[in-house]
């Protein structure tokens, strides 16, 4: 089995990458390589070690995780019906990924859907909260009527008891 150079894997990371359709099945098996090898390396890659490079050394799209939400709508804004090709293009000047866009869109169109429920839910909440002062209020107030009703037959009871039963009844 022979190794292969530092850049003929990089070659290979790059085609895996920007593989558009292709499985990378199809990817190892043009470049005679293994599946497994070229899964691990693209973990290793993603994870900032690129081959022939120090362990710990940044690959693109590695600080994409600490770019703000502005910026990253600006990359999308950007990207916006660009090509495959010019998308890579712009990609590898940002150190970024065309996944990692992907995904971007993915979750702000969920965060859209999201601001439409929850607003629809603050809605439904401001409603059940009036609905449940009304409830309370109208509890407290039979409660009251409750507890003066039972004091009066209470008091009823007592003063038949001292004064003997009314002759009115």
């Amino acid at each position: 089995m022979t190794q292969l150079s530092t850049d003929a894997k990089r070659s290979i990371i790059k085609q895996a990458l920007n593989r558009g359709k292709t499985k990378i099945s199809e990817i190892a098996a043009a470049n005679n390589i293994g599946y497994s090898t070229l899964n691990r390396w693209l973990r290793s890659y993603k994870q900032g070690n690129l081959p022939g490079n120090k362990k710990g050394s940044s690959a693109p799209g590695k600080n994409s995780g600490s770019l703000t939400a502005s910026e990253k709508f600006d990359h999308i804004l950007a990207t916006n019906g660009l090509s495959d090709v010019k998308l890579g293009k712009y990609c590898r000047q940002h150190g970024l990924y065309a996944h990692e866009l992907e995904d971007w869109k993915n979750k702000l169109k969920s965060s859209e859907k999201s601001d439409d429920k929850s607003t629809a839910l603050k809605a439904e909440l401001t409603t059940l909260k009036a609905k449940n002062k009304k409830l309370e209020s109208e509890l407290k107030r039979k409660d009251k009527a409750l507890a003066e009703a039972s004091a009066l037959l209470i008091l009823k009871k007592k003063a038949d008891l001292i004064w003997g039963e009314s002759e009115a009844d």
